[in-house]
């Protein structure tokens, strides 16, 4: 396939496959084709820094994610999920016990720092502290 007017360098999240092996997607992408490219994961666990933090948010360094539609999975830090859904059309969502499915939406602190949310209100428990430890990195 031939693509005109080819213009812009898509950058997708960097990610740690099984056996450690680093990975970096590029697509050379006009901007027209950015939504056709989209993808949506589940987020199945995540990893929080051993430091204590006010903003539990923040405390996430990266999260463990798989991509049931093409079976790939992968590792992929706070900040850059953040630009992956704000930037990119991307959509990253949980499934809890009971089969409910929970939208990871972009967020900044007041500090200016990235981070992602499933509810608007922080003011209830979010599904995302109920996620499991990652495992492996």
């Amino acid at each position: 396939m031939l693509l005109k007017g080819i213009h812009e360098l898509l950058i997708l999240p960097n990610c740690v496959v099984p056996g450690k092996t680093i990975h970096t997607f590029y697509c050379f992408l006009s901007r027209s084709l950015i939504n056709l490219i989209a993808m949506s994961v589940r987020i199945l666990s995540l990893k929080k820094s051993a430091e204590p933090n006010a903003n539990p948010y923040l405390a996430i360094e990266c999260f463990e994610w798989v991509n049931e539609r093409i079976k790939v999975n992968g590792v992929t830090d706070r900040a850059e999920i953040y630009d992956w859904l704000n930037n990119f059309n991307g959509e990253a969502y949980i499934i809890d016990n009971e089969g409910d499915k929970y939208y990871l939406i972009p967020a900044i602190s007041p500090d200016g720092i990235k981070y992602v949310k499933t509810n608007s209100s922080e003011k209830k428990q979010d599904i995302l502290f109920q996620l499991p430890e990652l495992a492996r990195l």
